[in-house]
């Protein structure tokens, strides 16, 4: 495992969280939106079971089929039974959905009565939005060609239409908003020097002792700078949200 996947697994705080909220021993859990199985990972060990379900389908998941059962499907239309499971994951996913509404329907039909959401997705406005580092490279993109470049566009919610739209079938349990925009822009960041560290320690000679001995240390501060940036309660301002609902009996 390497160094930055390693974090994310173990001390990245915002999946440390939803491990957090999401831990039931008695739960059949799914995991939308899963892409490679890091999360399902670190999350099975506090479950019953686990299905992992990703739009694209990842080489990934070989290595871990015998601990998680991952399947390639939309979660607009999730391809289960009504009540299958205890608890649904939607981590960092819905942002990347057209219709988010539509997979929380879908999620509500195949939870069991009294099952669990927990989801989290970046806070809306124009400047989260805009000045994601992700969002912010596509402009340029979007102005010459809008039709090809637009599906790749992340599209922020909204937390408080979100919660409006989930109106009495759903009780909210815990609402946290952490973090501000430079959360997004360390973990950029973080992936942009652990591809350049891969490559120089990939070398022999000089390359190799300056991936460890310079590119290692920097990485780890930006673990440090992530962590406290997450720590704190930005207000109206902070970028992410944290949700856990409860689906009504009702």
């Amino acid at each position: 495992m390497n160094l930055v996947s390693e974090y994310y697994q173990t001390d990245e705080s915002l999946r440390k969280l939803i491990r957090e909220l999401s831990y039931n021993p008695d739960a059949f859990t799914l995991d939308v939106g899963c892409k490679k199985g890091d999360t399902s990972v670190t999350i099975r060990k506090n479950v019953r079971g686990m299905v992992g379900i990703d739009l694209e389908f990842h080489d990934e998941w070989y290595s871990l089929q015998n601990e998680i059962h991952f399947v390639n499907g939309n979660a607009s239309m999730l391809p289960f039974a009504d009540g299958s499971f205890d608890m649904v994951i939607a981590g960092e996913c819905l942002q990347y959905i057209p219709n988010p509404e539509w997979v929380i329907d879908e999620i509500y039909r195949v939870l069991k009565k009294d099952g669990m959401l927990v989801m989290s997705f970046p806070e809306s406005g124009p400047l989260a939005t805009y000045l994601d580092p992700y969002n912010l490279g596509l402009i340029p993109k979007l102005l010459y060609r809008p039709s090809a470049f637009k599906k790749y566009f992340v599209k922020h919610l909204s937390s408080k239409k979100l919660m409006h739209y989930c109106g009495s079938k759903w009780q909210c349990q815990n609402f946290y908003r952490r973090g501000s925009i430079f959360f997004i822009y360390i973990a950029c960041l973080i992936d942009t020097f652990q591809s350049i560290r891969k490559r120089l320690i990939s070398r022999r000679g000089p390359g190799k002792t300056l991936g460890e001995v310079i590119m290692k240390p920097v990485i780890k501060l930006f673990f440090i700078l992530m962590k406290a940036d997450f720590s704190m309660s930005w207000g109206s301002w902070s970028y992410n949200n944290i949700i856990c609902l409860r689906k009504s009996i009702n």
